[in-house]
């Protein structure tokens, strides 16, 4: 038997077996999908991660789920190397949302949205990331419209995914203001307070671009021990 044969073996008795109890479940499903992923069975690997949401409402804690739901998309998302990848993420993402949409789990959602967004600078699909960035800043804002500041990391996010569509879409116009809103106040505090001044930005992003080189748009784990 081939590796790969015996992996879509292990795949299938790993979900199988899960189903007997709710974490055991849980946790067998969260390896066959990724089972499933690497060995690019993506049809499958979504069918059984929307079986896997089913579990996050009831047979295990918040937090469990949580941290495993974040687990999940940051290994879909560092493993997507093709097109047919990037639909399957597409869809964790999609029914990530869905599945929590009544939940009101704010940090959940605003770390799948945020992903969903860079999935969409990648494909340059500027259009779905126009409107999602736009939703994104509504979500990070206080009443009076300013941006919060407990919500820093993800709003340097934001302004990092919006700033980098400016400058593919050579929106200079927008550019310069999308770097003069970041560069002011609260959003340099905000900067400062979460240290979270190592993006790489265009150089026609303004002050921001001097800050330390380093890779952009990437998972905000490091706030709330290990959560968004």
């Amino acid at each position: 038997m081939s590796r790969y044969h015996l992996l879509l073996l292990i795949s299938d008795l790993v979900a199988n077996d899960g189903r007997q109890s709710s974490t055991r479940g849980f946790k067998g499903l969260k390896q066959a999908i990724k089972l499933e992923f690497t060995l690019r069975r993506y049809n499958q690997a979504i069918e059984h991660y929307q079986e896997l949401l089913t579990y996050v409402k009831s047979a295990v804690t918040r937090n469990y789920s949580e941290k495993s739901i974040n687990n999940m998309l940051d290994f879909i998302e560092k493993n997507a190397d093709d097109d047919d990848a990037n639909k399957c993420m597409e869809q964790f993402y999609s029914r990530t949302l869905e599945s929590f949409q009544t939940t009101n789990n704010e940090r959940l959602w605003l770390k799948t949205n945020t992903k969903l967004a860079r999935l969409w600078l990648d494909q340059k699909d500027y259009r779905r990331l126009t409107e999602k960035v736009r939703e994104l800043h509504k979500a990070c804002q206080t009443e009076d419209g300013s941006d919060d500041p407990s919500k820093g990391t993800y709003l340097l996010e934001i302004y990092a995914l919006e700033i980098l569509m400016y400058a593919e879409t050579r929106n200079n116009k927008r550019l310069k203001v999308s770097s003069r809103e970041i560069s002011s106040p609260p959003s340099v505090h905000v900067m400062a307070s979460r240290g979270r001044a190592d993006m790489h930005l265009p150089s026609s992003a303004g002050p921001l671009s001097t800050c330390p080189q380093g890779p952009i748009c990437r998972s905000p784990s490091e706030d709330h021990g290990h959560h968004p």
